[in-house]
C-alpha cells in the first residue's frame, strides 16, 4: 500500500481527534435581508488549518466547502473547511463516538438538527420550535466561551 492509498480516505478518528483541536460548532442566526422579520438558524462546522490537503480530503471525504482566509499576524495562510445544515449534521454524526472535548456541543447539535425533521420547508417555524433552536443555540455557545484550566 503506498501513502497515497494509506490516506484516500481518513479514519474518522483521525478526523475526530482533528476536530476536537482545530474544529468548531456554531449555530448562527441569520436574517434574509428582503425579509428582516424572519430570523432563521443553521449549523455550521469548521476545520481550520494552514495545510491546504486536509481542508481538500475533507472537502472530498464529507462535502462542504473551503475558505482562504490571510491572517495579517504572520502573513500566513489558513483555510477553513465549512459543512453547514445537513452536511454538517453528517459529518458530526460520523466522528461523535470519537470526540472527547466538542462531545457535547456534538450531542447538542445533532438535536438541534432533528427539530428540522418536524417542520415543513417552505411554512413558517413556529415560535415553539424556534426557542427550543434557540437554546441549542446559547447552550453550545455557552460550551464554546468555557476554559479548561488544570
Amino acid at each position: 500500500m503506498s501513502k497515497k492509498d494509506k490516506w484516500e480516505r481518513y479514519p474518522p478518528e483521525y478526523v475526530a481527534g482533528l476536530f476536537d483541536g482545530e474544529g468548531c460548532i456554531q449555530i448562527c442566526k441569520v436574517c434574509r435581508k428582503e425579509h428582516t422579520q424572519f430570523m432563521h438558524t443553521h449549523l455550521v462546522t469548521t476545520i481550520t488549518s494552514s495545510y491546504l490537503p486536509v481542508i481538500l480530503q475533507l472537502e472530498k471525504q464529507f462535502g462542504g466547502h473551503k475558505i482562504r482566509v490571510k491572517k495579517s499576524d504572520k502573513n500566513k495562510t489558513y483555510w477553513h473547511w465549512i459543512a453547514e445544515c445537513k452536511q454538517g449534521e453528517n459529518f458530526l454524526s460520523i466522528i461523535l463516538p470519537f470526540l472527547v472535548i466538542k462531545k457535547e456541543q456534538a450531542i447538542l447539535a445533532l438535536k438541534y438538527r432533528k427539530t428540522f425533521k418536524r417542520t415543513c420547508k417552505g411554512h413558517p417555524v413556529p415560535n415553539s420550535i424556534m426557542r427550543i433552536r434557540d437554546d441549542f443555540r446559547n447552550q453550545i455557545r455557552t460550551l464554546n466561551k468555557r476554559c479548561f484550566e488544570e
